[in-house]
């Protein structure tokens, strides 16, 4: 029996376990942000006739009428949810909501297929930008099985219901869809791409950083007069998807009240999620909640610091980078490679956001993934990418737990730096010129 086929075999061995992992972990999880990207539209649907508005300024209406159904329901897996949540808090976008109205109106029916597309969306985005990076499809596809079934942020956003996975795939295929258009020089679609762009951050804002970067690419490779164009178009789309969830939540109040909601009393939702709440940012381990009375706006202050130092050192990297050729000459080896690009991006956003709950960590596994290629110096980008992976997969647990530590006693602390070997690797491509890494 060939190699191969032996590598093909463990592939559909540790995907069907990994598999298997999500579907028996699925009746005690009560996926409670899940519960709110159904619930919102199900209680649109429930109320019928009557005039709810949006959850952002009524909020406690929607609760209501989703007590009421889940005390009236014989599905226990609603009840469990909604007994965790009697309240809700819809921090999502008008168009993310929006998103959640096609979903089936029995909750554990939703939930299981929403959760099937969680694992499904994470084996396709590991897949996908392994073979995009040059990875062996064989040696892919175990990659991709194998990872779900220890990963921690990926168990964390399965208990919770999120919709990492889901971005995270919408990020490899724009990254795709990225290098199509640069191998080709395409307008048509350098505009599909900026739509997508556009559509990532209506959605969620959260990846705003990745459609900044990948915009870069756009206007890189298409040339100032056809990117404006594909802007265009872009921001149409965008236009659009925001026209629509007004029209859903019946009016253009529906952003502004969103806007104010995590606005909040203390200048942003953002700050009232601590380390205990489960967000693991940079900038929030290092401040001191406890007593602070300016944790709000210290929090975001070194946020912005770590933010200006990471594009500093970039850009000082692609400067360093040049080697006796033009700055635009380099700027355009840089720019038009969509996976450094959204490595880079992604990365930043892990250091530099003032929010990164624990599941956010599978935003990591591309820069993971790309650390792992082969090509020159793989050995020093490996080891930086298999520490990164052994941070954000809490792989540590098992060494440090026989020494008395606990996962909550250094969890956040290790996510909070757990980016830091990625980014050496980022800097250290800009330095080398291309025709080196490749």
């Amino acid at each position: 029996m060939s190699s191969r086929v032996v590598l093909w075999c463990l592939a559909l061995f540790v995907a069907l376990h990994s598999l298997a992992i999500v579907v028996q972990s699925f009746a005690p999880q009560r996926g409670i942000d899940f519960y709110h990207y159904w619930g919102i539209p199900a209680a649109r649907e429930l109320a019928g006739a009557e005039e709810l508005g949006t959850p952002y300024a009524n909020g406690p209406r929607y609760a209501a009428i989703l007590n009421r159904a889940a005390d009236a329901s014989s599905d226990r897996h609603f009840q469990q949810a909604n007994a965790e949540r009697r309240s809700i808090d819809p921090t999502g976008t008008p168009f993310f909501y929006l998103c959640f109205a096609a979903l089936p109106d029995d909750f554990t029916t939703a939930h299981l297929w929403f959760r099937a597309g969680q694992w499904l969306c994470l084996w396709l985005a590991l897949f996908w930008f392994a073979c995009q990076v040059g990875i062996d499809r064989a040696v892919a596809a175990v990659l991709a099985g194998l990872v779900p079934a220890f990963l921690y942020p990926f168990h964390s956003d399965l208990a919770v219901g999120n919709v990492n996975t889901y971005q995270l795939l919408a990020c490899v295929a724009l990254a795709w869809l990225a290098t199509t258009m640069v191998r080709g020089r395409s307008l048509a679609i350098g505009c599909v791409l900026a739509a997508g762009l556009v559509a990532l951050v209506v959605f969620k804002p959260n990846l705003a950083p990745v459609s900044a970067a990948l915009a870069l690419v756009v206007w890189t490779a298409l040339g100032v007069r056809r990117a404006s164009l594909a802007s265009l178009v872009g921001l149409g789309g965008g236009a659009v998807c925001v026209a629509l969830s007004c029209a859903y939540f019946g009016g253009w109040r529906a952003w502004s009240e969103w806007y104010a909601f995590l606005h909040g009393p203390t200048g942003s939702k953002v700050a009232d999620y601590a380390v205990t709440d489960g967000n693991h940012a940079l900038s929030v381990v290092l401040v001191d909640h406890g007593g602070n009375p300016n944790y709000a706006s210290d929090t975001y202050r070194l946020s912005v610091v770590v933010a200006v130092l990471l594009a500093v050192s970039w850009i000082v990297a692609v400067f360093v980078g040049r080697r006796g050729r033009t700055l635009v000459a380099r700027w355009r080896e840089v720019g038009t490679d969509a996976q450094l690009v959204l490595c880079s991006a992604l990365v930043f956003t892990l250091a530099a956001s003032p929010l990164v709950w624990v599941h956010y960590g599978v935003f990591a596994l591309p820069p993971i993934v790309w650390c792992l290629r082969p090509g020159t110096h793989a050995a020093l980008r490996r080891t930086c990418g298999v520490v990164a992976l052994a941070a954000y997969g809490s792989s540590l647990a098992p060494l440090v737990g026989p020494l008395g530590y606990k996962l909550l006693d250094y969890g956040p602390y290790v996510d909070a730096f757990a980016w830091v070997p990625l980014w050496l690797v980022v800097l250290a491509e800009l330095v080398r010129p291309r025709a080196a890494v490749e």
